[in-house]
C-alpha cells in the first residue's frame, strides 16, 4: 500500500528501523553470547544455573489520534549475571603499626586458576584433573614458587 511519496509496509520485525531492527537484534544475540560464554570461563562451576537475557520492549504510542499516527519504539536491553559472590573470613586483631583494631583477611597467594575449556575451544594446554598441573603440548608447566 502506498500513500504519498513512500511506500508502507505492513507492521512487522523486519519492516522496523527501515528494515535494520532484525540485524540490531541478531548483533545483541551474539553479544549475549559472546557475554555468556565469557561468564562461564571466567567463573567456571560457580556459573551453574546463570543465565544472560535479551528482553526487547516494543511499544506503540499514538501521536495523532485522528489519522491515526503511532511512534513505535524498540528498546533492546542484555542483562548479563552478575559475578558470584565469594566469601573470606576476617578475624579481628590489632593493627602492629597503629595499635587500632581492625579486622584481618588471610593473605593467599592469587593463583592463575584455568576456566573450563569448552568444547569447541583449541588448546595446546592441559589440566591434570588430580595434581591441577598444567601442561602445553608434551612440556611440563613451570613449578609453583
Amino acid at each position: 500500500m502506498v500513500f504519498g511519496i513512500v511506500p508502507y509496509r505492513p507492521f512487522r520485525l523486519d519492516s522496523l528501523n527501515k528494515g535494520r531492527l532484525l540485524d540490531a537484534i541478531n548483533a545483541d544475540m551474539d553479544e549475549l553470547q559472546r557475554s555468556m560464554l565469557e561468564y562461564v570461563r571466567r567463573h567456571g562451576p560457580a556459573a551453574e544455573k546463570a543465565k544472560a537475557v535479551l528482553t526487547i520492549k516494543i511499544s506503540l504510542c499514538c501521536v495523532e489520534p485522528i489519522v491515526p499516527r503511532f511512534d513505535v519504539r524498540v528498546e533492546p536491553a542484555i542483562t548479563i549475571p552478575k559475578s558470584p559472590p565469594s566469601v573470606s573470613t576476617a578475624e579481628f586483631e590489632m593493627d602492629d603499626k597503629t595499635g587500632k583494631p581492625q579486622l584481618m583477611v588471610q593473605d593467599f597467594p592469587r593463583q592463575a586458576e584455568p576456566g573450563p575449556r569448552l568444547p569447541f575451544e583449541e588448546s595446546d594446554e592441559t589440566v591434570d584433573q588430580e595434581t591441577g598441573e598444567v601442561t602445553q603440548k608434551g612440556r611440563a608447566a613451570p613449578a609453583a614458587k
